[in-house]
């Protein structure tokens, strides 16, 4: 089972929210992982993603009885070791994971996403810059700018 969850802490006005938990009930165990695009962080970034996914990992654990283990997943890094440098060193090599690693968790097809994803960058771009270029104040900066 796969969900995108929403703990709620008790006491406080706010939860944890977290990408996806993967249930697998057979192991009794809970993997709960944060995706990011990017494989780069800042150290109050990757550390605040470590303590947040601690506190949701420990609050299955308590809630199931399972055992859990936290994974970073950077969507477009292939590269483990990158991740991990990336991440400042606050995930260890079994604690990230690639998109690819995900797609297989998860059943999916990793080329059909990333196609999907590069063609909706490239419409994405589009609506931005057709935005900009309606934006009459923006124009003939433009212009100069690109000569």
């Amino acid at each position: 089972m796969v969900f995108s969850p929403k703990i709620q802490k008790r006491g406080a006005s706010h939860g944890i929210t977290g990408d996806i938990v993967v249930f697998d009930h057979a192991r009794k165990h809970i993997s709960v992982i944060e995706v990011k695009d990017g494989d780069t962080f800042d150290t109050k970034k990757a550390s605040g993603e470590l303590e947040s996914m601690r506190l949701s990992a420990a609050a299955l654990q308590n809630e199931t009885g399972y055992t859990t283990s936290i994974h970073l997943c950077s969507f477009n890094q292939p590269n483990k070791d990158a991740i991990v440098v990336g991440t400042k060193g606050r995930f260890s090599p079994d604690q990230v994971m690639t998109g690819a690693e995900l797609c297989a968790i998860l059943h999916v097809d990793y080329d059909t996403i990333t196609a999907s994803r590069r063609s909706e960058q490239a419409q994405n771009l589009d609506y931005i810059l057709d935005q900009i270029a309606s934006m009459s104040e923006l124009r003939e900066p433009l212009r100069r700018k690109l000569g």
